[in-house]
């Protein structure tokens, strides 16, 4: 019974799921408006001689990103538990026998896995846009390269240390976007689809113990 609930308040979220993945595509290019018409003055109060589009991506996306996705996560509460009411199926639903625990547990399954799934996807494109605006790896590291330094002296941890966290991360978030692996897919055959499963779910499965082998391994 939970997991018919949680079907039917998962769709009902379908649609709130479309509008926050359209907000967040529309950052990147906000931003970079956003930044032009300053360049040109057309914002008095924000004004700017140049901007650079990595820049943007790397220092202003990621705080907008994270606040579009608290916003986000509140929308999502409050529709799963709003919607019944407003489609005028809340009492139907209560008088089912269900009990109201796993109602509201459906709800918020529903609500959390909408967010996460938006999660992923904005990090998905955003990561990928980074990567185009940047370019190969070498490229990359010449933009974040300066961050992860200067985050290394500042928190005290050897340099070594931060560029391999900075390798392995890199690395990880490599099995969200396999786009390595487009030339096996042509060789074995298989679609993106039958191994997209197998990626997500070492994806999770890796983060415990990177982390850990991260923190714990002495350099």
């Amino acid at each position: 019974m939970l997991r018919a609930l949680w079907i039917k308040e998962w769709t009902q979220l379908r649609s709130l799921r479309w509008v926050g993945f359209g907000l967040g595509i529309l950052f990147p290019p906000f931003l970079v408006t956003v930044a032009e018409a300053a360049r040109r003055g057309w914002i008095p109060l924000a004004s700017m001689s140049g901007y650079s589009v990595r820049d943007l991506f790397l220092n202003a996306l990621p705080g907008l990103a994270t606040a579009l996705w608290g916003l986000l996560a509140l929308m999502m509460a409050s529709q799963a538990f709003a919607a019944d009411r407003s489609a005028g199926t809340e009492s139907f639903v209560l008088e089912r026998p269900v009990s109201r625990s796993k109602i509201w547990l459906a709800r918020l399954l529903a609500g959390g896995a909408s967010t996460l799934v938006l999660v992923l996807a904005h990090l998905a494109v955003y990561l990928a846009l980074i990567q185009i605006v940047a370019g190969p790896s070498g490229g990359e590291w010449s933009v974040a390269g300066e961050t992860v330094l200067r985050a290394a002296l500042e928190l005290n941890v050897p340099v070594g240390k931060a560029i391999m966290a900075y390798s392995v991360g890199d690395a990880w978030t490599n099995l969200f976007q396999p786009f390595w692996a487009i030339p096996l897919l042509g060789i074995t055959g298989i679609q993106a689809r039958d191994m997209f499963g197998y990626c997500i779910t070492m994806l999770f499965a890796l983060l415990p113990f990177l982390a850990i082998a991260l923190t714990v391994i002495p350099y």
